[in-house]
């Protein structure tokens, strides 16, 4: 995401489980608060572009 860096606040989206409904197996999806600094919370490197 760009400038993801510059924020304090992040919202990781995750599946966290599978369930069955209507005969179907269906996801399960759960929304996560992270602050910046976080142990084990990390970026990969800044891309140079344009």
């Amino acid at each position: 995401i760009t400038n993801g860096k510059e924020a304090d606040v992040y919202v990781i989206f995750a599946i966290t489980g599978m369930v069955e409904k209507r005969g179907r197996m269906t996801k399960e999806i759960s929304a996560f608060i992270v602050e910046k600094g976080t142990p084990g919370f990390s970026f990969g490197t800044k891309e140079k572009k344009m």
